[in-house]
């Protein structure tokens, strides 16, 4: 909560990339770039409420193991 304000944390992530494919499954130590942003949004004493948004299966199912995902994949 910020100055009395509920805040949600939307993390936008997609499956495609054209610099580096895969990058935000990929590992950076022990957790993907998708787990470590989950992580430190949880951290934030600021955000009450993180939602996940991706067209990306893969990408949904982990962010459902986090229980952050959206309701839904958006579309591609």
């Amino acid at each position: 909560m910020l100055s009395s304000q509920h805040v949600t944390a939307v993390i936008p992530v997609r499956a495609g990339s054209k610099g580096i494919p895969g990058k935000n499954m990929r590992r950076v130590g022990r957790d993907t770039l998708l787990e470590r942003t989950i992580k430190l949004a949880k951290r934030s004493p600021y955000v009450d409420r993180i939602l996940v948004s991706t067209d990306d299966p893969e990408m949904y199912a982990l962010a459902q193991a986090h229980h952050v995902a959206a309701p839904s994949l958006r579309p591609a």
